[in-house]
């Protein structure tokens, strides 16, 4: 095993164990939706008993990842996947065992122009995905430029940060963070910023190895419920990571920003209620979201909600900024429909929504 495999056991292995019911505790969770419940059903079936495994998938895996790295034929690609995994995905791609292809060449070609109108191909530049460890693959745009589909969206997503809602002295909020490659991103550009993240206890692992592996230097702490108080008194610059059942132990007095991209729109209503109409979130400065415009359209049940845009407009919030999120926006997925498979666009495209409190100056 490798010095850097070494470190991501040991920082798994710390975590577990300083995380209340780390195997049992989401599931306790009544209001959990169908779809999380089968992720940490599988996470647990998976993972429980290799702990091995885990510490070497911690960004893809069965059930979440990049969203797949469309099949490219370039000096640059094999030069830097190396020779026996672009064999592996040679061989893969001419038997048609190749996934995920929603994610095509286009598409990723499409997101680097959109990256590119908006300025966020400055970010690309100084962190392209081949340099990036903990990735196993990407796509190259240019000789030194390269991404995967979910990094072209934490890139598109930081920029907007950046410009408009973060500086180095901020405090944010991020509820349902994954493996912290967004706040990685925002961390380096501000390392003064205090970040916030609530996720279930599988993610907020992924986030606490990735994070304290880039930033050894900060403090990075978990809350539970036996150690809530420390959390009034948070220092400058540290990440926090919170299970979201100990939401509500969180301070509510405000923050400069509170955030969540496409998992608010997967809750039942009643858990999206309880998160977004929540004195943490009311009393926040700004809010950032990305989700769909309808989560659940009539002909396509997706998730079991009634959440659409009206759910996220507040009576105290001035409307900042709304558009379609634009990265992935022409993407079209392989799924049964009306009892037939075929390749479609989504039921309802994303919204991109910046709100600000017009109780704070």
């Amino acid at each position: 095993m490798g010095k850097n495999q070494k470190l991501t056991k040991k920082l798994t292995v710390e975590f577990i164990e300083n995380c209340e019911n780390f195997w049992t505790r989401d599931l306790e969770n009544k209001n959990l939706d169908v779809k999380h419940k089968k992720i940490i059903e599988e996470f647990n079936k998976g993972y429980q008993n290799n702990i091995d495994l885990l510490a070497k998938n911690l960004i893809n895996w069965k059930m979440q990842g990049d969203y797949g790295v469309p099949m490219q034929f370039s000096y640059n690609y094999f030069k830097n996947i190396g020779f026996k995994k672009s064999l592996i995905k040679l061989i893969k791609y001419f038997s048609g065992r190749m996934i995920h292809q929603t994610y095509d060449t286009n598409l990723s070609l499409d997101d680097y122009e959109i990256l590119k109108m908006t300025g966020a191909n400055e970010l690309l530049s100084s962190f392209p995905a081949h340099k990036n460890p903990f990735f196993d693959d990407y796509f190259f745009l240019e000789k030194n430029i390269s991404t995967t589909p979910r990094w072209s969206r934490y890139l598109y997503i930081a920029n907007k940060l950046k410009k408009d809602l973060l500086n180095n002295e901020s405090s944010w909020l991020d509820i349902g963070s994954y493996y912290g490659g967004l706040q990685s991103i925002i961390k380096k550009i501000y390392p003064g910023v205090t970040i916030f993240m609530v996720d279930f206890n599988h993610q907020l692992l992924r986030s606490y190895v990735y994070l304290k592996s880039i930033f050894p230097e900060n403090n990075h702490s978990i809350l539970n419920p036996n150690n809530k108080n420390d959390f009034k008194d948070v220092s400058k610059g540290s990440i926090v990571y919170i299970n979201s059942s100990d939401f509500f132990h969180l301070d509510q007095s405000g923050y400069d920003l509170v955030t969540n991209f496409f998992s608010f729109g997967e809750m039942k209503d009643e858990e999206f209620s309880d998160f977004y109409n929540s004195k943490v979130v009311n009393n926040s400065k700004n809010i950032y979201l990305c989700n769909r415009f309808v989560s659940s359209p009539f002909f396509e049940r997706t998730y079991k909600n009634k959440i659409n845009i009206t759910n996220y407009l507040k009576t105290d919030f001035k409307i900042e900024y709304l558009d379609v999120f634009p990265i992935h926006n022409y993407s079209i997925s392989k799924r049964n429909i009306f009892g037939r498979i075929s390749k479609r666009p989504y039921g309802s495209q994303s919204f991109e929504l910046h709100l600000k409190n017009s109780k704070i100056v």
